[in-house]
Formats: C-alpha cells, sequence, structure tokens
C-alpha cells in the first residue's frame, strides 16, 4: 500500500493522513532533493523555439548565398554600372532598376517555406550555371554584338548566375514553389535595340488599326497617312511613346 500511493502524486491528502498515523514512510530527502533539482533545472534552461532552430540551420546556407550576390556584384560591376545608366536616362529600360527590388521582395514573402529547405543542390543549379557560362563567353569572344546587345547578353548571364546560387543553396524543391520571383527576375534584362524597334513599331501598327476601326464606327471624317490620323480639327499621331504635352 505505501509504494501504490506513493506513485501517484494526486493522491497527497491520503500520503499525508497515512504519514500522520505511521502507515507510510516519508520519502528519502536525497530523493526528493532531486527531484527538485531535476525540476528547476529543466525550468531555467531556457526551450529554443523551431523558428530558431531553423534559422541557425539556415545561417550557412545564408551567407552562402550572400557571398556569392556580392562575387556576381564585383565581377559585373561595369555592366551594372552601364545597366544603372541606360535605366536613368533611358525611358524604355526605366522599369529595370524596380524589377530586383519587387523580386526581392516577392522571395521575403516566402521566407518561412525557404527556410525551411534543408538541402543544397549544387546538381541542379548546373542547369543554368552552364548556360551562363556558355552566355558570357559568347558575349566577351562575339565581334558581331554591339554595345546594346553585349550588354544584353551580359545581364542576361548575370540573371542566371544569380538564379543557380539561388537553386543551389535553396534546393530544386524550394526553386520550384518560388519559380514566380525567380522568372520575374528575367525582366530586368534590357532588351537589344533592334529587338525593342520591332516590338515598338508592331505596337503603333496595332494601335493604329485599332484606332481606325474606332473612327470609321463612329463614322468621324478622318484622313489616315502612316500613324497620323488627320481630323477637321486636330491631328492625332500614334507615337513610339507618350511624351510630353504642350499647352500654348
Amino acid at each position: 500500500l505505501p509504494i501504490c500511493v506513493a506513485r501517484f502524486p494526486f493522491v497527497c491528502g491520503w500520503q499525508a493522513a497515512l504519514r500522520a498515523h505511521g502507515l507510510m514512510l516519508p520519502l528519502p530527502r536525497t530523493r526528493a532533493a532531486s527531484q527538485m533539482n531535476t525540476l528547476s533545472n529543466s525550468l531555467s534552461e531556457p526551450a529554443q523555439s523551431p523558428r530558431s532552430s531553423s534559422l541557425a540551420r539556415r545561417l550557412p546556407a545564408l551567407f552562402i548565398g550572400l557571398a556569392w550576390v556580392l562575387v556576381c556584384a564585383y565581377l559585373y560591376r561595369e555592366p551594372l554600372r552601364s545597366l544603372v545608366d541606360l535605366a536613368t536616362h533611358n525611358g524604355n529600360a526605366s522599369h529595370i532598376l524596380l524589377i530586383p527590388l519587387i523580386s526581392g521582395w516577392l522571395l521575403y514573402l516566402d521566407r518561412k517555406r525557404l527556410l525551411g529547405s534543408q538541402s543544397f543542390d549544387f546538381l541542379a543549379s548546373l542547369l543554368l550555371l552552364i548556360p551562363a557560362i556558355l552566355v558570357v563567353s559568347f558575349s566577351l569572344r562575339s565581334q558581331s554584338l554591339n554595345a546594346s546587345g553585349r550588354l544584353t547578353s551580359l545581364t542576361l548571364s548575370l540573371v542566371l548566375f544569380l538564379l543557380g546560387g539561388f537553386i543551389a543553396v535553396v534546393g530544386r524543391k524550394a526553386a520550384r514553389e518560388s519559380c514566380f520571383a525567380m522568372a520575374f527576375l528575367l525582366l530586368a534584362v534590357p532588351l537589344p535595340d533592334g529587338l525593342l524597334n520591332r516590338f515598338i513599331y508592331a505596337l503603333q501598327a496595332g494601335s493604329a488599326a485599332i484606332a481606325e476601326l474606332i473612327f470609321e464606327w463612329t463614322g468621324a471624317p478622318v484622313l489616315r497617312e502612316g500613324f497620323i490620323f488627320y481630323l477637321p480639327r486636330i491631328s492625332i499621331e500614334v507615337a513610339k511613346r507618350s511624351e510630353e504635352r504642350r499647352v500654348g
């Protein structure tokens, strides 16, 4: 009976009664002291949260990824300087400076899933690193590329290097789940002047055709010459891009 009662702490009232009548021996001081020490040690040790433990496991990968970005930025410092100059002086490329910020913000929103990734995947990163090496080799050795085409190819190789390093650090599974943020970074690659002019001309031709159909449906008297529409009082031109309107 004393052994059975001692194993159930919720009958502390019965323990006191039995101990008072001499039917139950008190617990040894050494056992009680050891139990108290164990309880105090367990309470004094801080519990490590799963989030902090996951972050601690991913710190080496984060440092490797940051080092890879810094190395790429240093090696591509001249193309990056030319890219920033193009974005600040050319209205057709002004969006380039916003693309890395938006892509980084999308990755930040997906940080929990990225931090939960545990494995490196260097083999999958070769699918982007090898094309990046081929592109940068072609852009540096080719004599037929102009300045615009060389900047496009160098920027494309830089993006491929960054994406390949990202896959190597987070793994193919996490990279597949963050494919939109990765693909969005490709918009930072400027188009060559020849290809850009073809796109602009196609947009002008399509806009002019739609405007002509609207004028025909409304019955407005209009004369079209190329991308210019002459109306009785005004003339409308489908320009390459929006320009400042002057009122005088």
